[in-house]
């Protein structure tokens, strides 16, 4: 059996991984920490992603960004990811994203166009799967979803069987 892992079409880097844009349930440090294996969280920034739009993926509670018009951002954070960490992010990501490169701006510079190279997850399925009209909410999955995603079950439900 194949292994659904998100496509990987990020550009080549010369040295250690670059960072991950995280946008959506991967934000939140429980649920990064338990994708990876790991008990402490690693470096991470507030940044925006211009011209892509998160949406909600019917029927589910995380979102996708896709790519979107001129006014279009999405904010999350900037996370320097481990080497190891990448398997794992392309697994829980799945074959319904692929890992591109792009550049997100970052909040906390005191440089008012400070931008940072950075891999991202984007949606690679049928957008009429996305909702047409409801933009995907940190806060409210953190409200309504957040103790369902935490508890001790399988983060990578695509394919438990081929956990690494």
């Amino acid at each position: 059996m194949s292994t659904r892992t998100a496509v990987n079409k990020a550009k080549p880097t010369d040295g250690g991984p670059r960072p991950i844009f995280c946008y959506g349930t991967l934000m939140h440090p429980l649920i990064y920490l338990k994708v990876v294996g790991k008990s402490e969280m690693p470096k991470r920034e507030a940044a925006i992603l211009k011209r892509f739009r998160r949406r909600k993926v019917l029927h589910q509670a995380y979102p996708a960004i896709a790519s979107g018009d001129a006014d279009d951002q999405v904010e999350g954070y900037l996370v320097h990811v481990q080497a190891e960490d990448i398997a794992l992010l392309d697994l829980f990501e799945s074959d319904d994203y692929e890992r591109i490169t792009v550049t997100v701006h970052l909040c906390s510079s005191t440089e008012s166009d400070a931008s940072q190279e950075t891999d991202v997850y984007v949606w690679r399925k049928s957008k009429s799967r996305l909702s047409e009209n409801e933009d995907w909410s940190y806060e409210k999955f953190v409200e309504t979803k957040l103790k369902e995603w935490t508890r001790d079950i399988d983060c990578f439900p695509h394919h438990p069987e081929e956990q690494p």
